[in-house]
């Protein structure tokens, strides 16, 4: 099986800019150093989703990720981080694996899956 290279389309390109340099700064404003890192770490984590993403809608032969892949990617990643600070920091002090739970957490307010975004 030959490689495919796969490049982003300019509309997926500005969309994880505004995604990264966002992620960035509530990264750096957290307050928690393990929350920022969770945060830190979805940068890369959305462009493996957005492959996957583009891996499974019908335009998987093309050489371009779309945006409509890279906003998804954006919106499981977004997903995932809420999830982690709300709930499983949560599960993980009541078993005494954290010392404490963050007074606040700064989690994005997008649309969650499967709503309509329009």
């Amino acid at each position: 099986m030959e490689s495919l290279p796969l490049l982003l389309s300019h509309e997926a390109e500005r969309l994880y800019a505004d995604y990264a340099d966002a992620n960035d700064m509530k990264a750096d404003a957290e307050e928690d150093d393990y929350i920022g890192g969770v945060k830190q770490k979805m940068n890369i984590h959305v462009l493996r989703l957005a492959i996957m993403a583009h891996l499974l809608s019908e335009h998987w032969n093309e050489p371009v990720v779309t945006g409509e892949c890279m906003e998804y990617a954006i919106r499981i990643a977004d997903y995932f981080t809420q999830i982690h600070v709300e709930r499983i920091l949560y599960l993980m002090a009541r078993r005494n694996r954290r010392p404490y739970l963050p007074a606040t957490a700064s989690i994005s307010t997008r649309a969650p899956l499967g709503s309509a975004t329009t």
